[in-house]
């Protein structure tokens, strides 16, 4: 393999090599001149392709300064033209003006934007270079470290920030880190914020608490004790499944009833409910059950002792 390598890829000394090699056979000389051939092919081969990649990247990285230039001059021009105050800089509403104007439009179309999302486009750069976020009133606001962006712009940091958000600009390792290290300082800070407010709340609650009075506190848990005894009787009434009499059957009742006594209303045990009777019997149960546990002993001793009549009361 090295001689091959040495003699037949480098070239080093072809003459002895295929003196040598004819010498022993004639066969052989021929296949190692194919192997010449082939090796010199494929070092050409590799050779344009090397040259070619880095004709292509010379002419893109010159098609891309052209652009720049391009892109420069135009936007001088409309910013001297834009530029109402004369001072060098172009501002926030001094923009705004410079997005009606059609060859400002024009260079924004060869940075890459589409037609349909021009103007999402462009309010999210007036929104990123010009936005400085101010502190909200009574408060903290959630506004990145490092000094305040300017409201103002000299035209080179305003075409390097152009340039920067174009559409085809790839995103860097720096530019990710840069978004994680913002991402966490802001949701420290309003960690922050919540801790500051939780304390806050909890007095606000206490005092709401203390505040009330005891009456209102009775009245609220005499309501909620109504309340559950009503949601339970009529889930003990939906539950209760009547069975309709025969006309047979009701005609020696009737004979038989004597008179000035009510007529007994029909009920069935227990043990005779539907399985769906029996689950609304238990979500019954199991809501009063849940009422009765935040109502005081007292008030369920007072509450029984009035259905029973005033002579328990007494």
């Amino acid at each position: 393999m090295m001689s091959l390598f040495t003699y037949g890829t480098l070239a080093d000394e072809m003459a002895f090599c295929c003196n040598a090699i004819s010498q022993e056979s004639i066969a052989l000389f021929w296949l190692f001149t194919l192997f010449v051939v082939f090796s010199c092919i494929t070092l050409l081969n590799m050779l344009i392709g090397v040259l070619c990649q880095v004709v292509e990247d010379n002419s893109q990285e010159h098609s891309k300064q052209k652009m720049l230039v391009d892109l420069k001059t135009s936007l001088e021009e409309a910013f001297e033209a834009l530029d109402t105050s004369h001072d060098g800089k172009i501002s926030e509403e001094e923009f705004k003006k410079m997005r009606t104007d059609p060859n400002v439009l024009d260079i924004f179309f060869r940075l890459g934007m589409d037609q349909d999302a021009m103007v999402q486009r462009l309010n999210h750069m007036q929104e990123t270079i010009f936005h400085n976020p101010k502190q909200e009133e009574g408060g903290e606001g959630l506004e990145s470290e490092g000094p305040p962006r300017s409201s103002s712009l000299s035209f080179k940091q305003f075409c390097d920030e152009v340039i920067e958000m174009q559409m085809g600009s790839a995103c860097g390792v720096l530019d990710v880190q840069l978004l994680a290290a913002k991402v966490r300082s802001e949701d420290s800070k309003l960690r922050n914020q919540l801790i500051r407010l939780e304390p806050e709340l909890k007095k606000l609650l206490e005092d709401d608490q203390i505040q009330q009075p005891p009456q209102e506190k009775v009245h609220t848990n005499q309501s909620i004790l109504q309340q559950s005894s009503s949601n339970c009787e009529d889930s003990m009434n939906s539950s209760s499944v009547r069975r309709p009499p025969t006309p047979m059957a009701e005609a020696p009742a009737l004979q038989s009833m004597p008179e000035g006594e009510e007529e007994p209303i029909p009920f069935e045990l227990p043990g005779e409910m539907q399985p769906e009777a029996k689950d609304s019997f238990g979500s019954g149960l199991g809501l009063m059950e849940s009422w009765l546990k935040e109502v005081p002993t007292e008030l369920l001793l007072y509450t029984l002792k009035s259905r029973a009549g005033p002579e328990m009361i007494s």
